[in-house]
C-alpha cells in the first residue's frame, strides 16, 4: 500500500468529489462511522470522551461520537475553544446533528475549564479528532493542554487519521503530541508514518476504507 503526503491526500479527496461526485460529507460520515466501529471492537460499553477540533477532522469526531452513542457508549464531546468557531459546513452540519440527538458538546475555551475536566476525568477511552493531516508546526494553547493531559490520563486514546501534533508528510512531531493507543487513518497511510519515531505516537495503525474509488488510490 502506498503512502501519501498531506497534499496528495487532499488532492485525492478533491478528486473523489469533482470526478466521482462523492460529497465530502459522505466521506466524513464514513470516516466517523468506521472509526467508531474500530473503537467498539474493544469497548462494548463504558464512557468515552471525544475531542473535536474546528475543521474536517473535528467533523469526523462528531460523526464518531454519534455512532458511539448509538451503540450505547456514554459519550461526551469537547471542543478546544468556543463552539461558535465551528463554521465549516460539514463539521457544522454534524455538530448540529449531535445537538439535535441530545449529545452535549462542551466548550473548553479556558485553561480553567481544561484543568477542571482533568480533575474529574472519568472515561474508559478518549478520541483525538482535534487536528488532521493539515497540521504543521506546534500545538498551541488549548490543544496543547488537552494533548498533555490525554497523554497522562492512563486510558486508550484513538487518533482519527493522525495524532494531533504530528506532521502527516514528514513525520515531525510537535513538542507535545498525542500518544495514541491506536490511529485510525483514512484512505491511505501517510508518508509521515514511515518515520520510525512516529510509531511511539501512532500506536497500532489501522487503515480504513471510507469510500474513495479504488481507481484513485492505486
Amino acid at each position: 500500500m502506498k503512502h501519501v503526503t498531506a497534499k496528495e491526500m487532499q488532492r485525492l479527496d478533491r478528486l473523489a468529489q469533482s470526478r466521482y461526485g462523492i460529497p465530502s460529507i459522505i466521506l466524513m460520515e464514513n470516516a466517523g462511522r468506521t472509526s467508531a466501529e474500530e473503537i467498539l471492537k474493544k469497548f462494548k460499553k463504558g464512557r468515552g470522551a471525544v475531542f473535536c477540533g474546528f475543521g474536517n477532522n473535528g467533523g469526523d469526531g462528531f460523526v464518531c461520537a454519534r455512532y458511539l452513542a448509538n451503540a450505547g457508549i456514554v459519550t461526551h464531546v469537547y471542543v478546544p475553544g468556543k463552539i461558535s468557531e465551528i463554521k465549516k459546513p460539514d463539521p457544522a452540519t454534524n455538530l448540529n446533528i449531535l445537538k439535535r440527538t441530545g449529545i452535549r458538546v462542551r466548550a473548553l475555551d479556558s485553561s480553567r475549564k481544561i484543568s477542571n475536566l482533568r480533575k474529574k476525568f472519568d472515561y474508559d477511552f478518549a478520541v483525538d479528532a482535534v487536528f488532521g493531516i493539515g497540521f504543521r508546526g506546534e500545538l498551541l494553547s488549548r490543544p496543547r493542554e488537552i494533548a498533555a493531559f490525554l497523554n497522562d490520563a492512563g486510558i486508550p486514546v484513538y487518533a482519527l487519521d493522525i495524532p494531533s501534533g504530528m506532521n502527516a508528510t514528514d513525520g515531525s512531531i510537535s513538542t507535545v503530541c498525542v500518544k495514541a493507543y491506536k490511529t485510525v487513518t483514512f484512505g491511505l497511510p501517510k508518508k509521515g508514518f514511515l518515520r520510525h519515531s512516529t510509531r511511539f505516537y501512532t500506536g497500532r495503525l489501522v487503515v480504513k476504507d471510507i469510500g474513495f474509488p479504488r481507481q484513485i488510490l492505486h
